[in-house]
């Protein structure tokens, strides 16, 4: 009796320790393919942060362009134009 449960004990033992080394198997792949993810992610930051800046830039652009135009309009004074273009005003 006492050598059937040595055995049984044996085999259970030897059974855990498979199936610990299984799990430890498994948790590498999953760790591995987690990890190229995390890099995959990290190359589309960097792309996403390269366009944000250009996003960045362009508005600086367009911002003093519309700024150049209003100081144009400013000194160009179209209300005074149209004054002097309405008929019986003198010019």
């Amino acid at each position: 009796m006492k050598k059937a449960a040595v055995y049984l004990f044996a085999a259970l033992g030897g059974a855990a320790f498979l199936f610990m080394v299984k799990l430890m198997h498994d948790m590498t792949g999953h760790v591995g393919r987690m990890t190229d993810q995390v890099t995959l992610m990290a190359g589309q930051m960097q792309m996403l942060t390269a366009d944000v800046h250009g996003m960045h830039d362009g508005m600086n652009r367009m911002t003093g362009v519309v700024q150049r135009g209003s100081q144009q309009i400013e000194q160009f004074n179209p209300m005074e134009m149209m004054k002097h273009m309405a008929p019986g005003q003198q010019q």
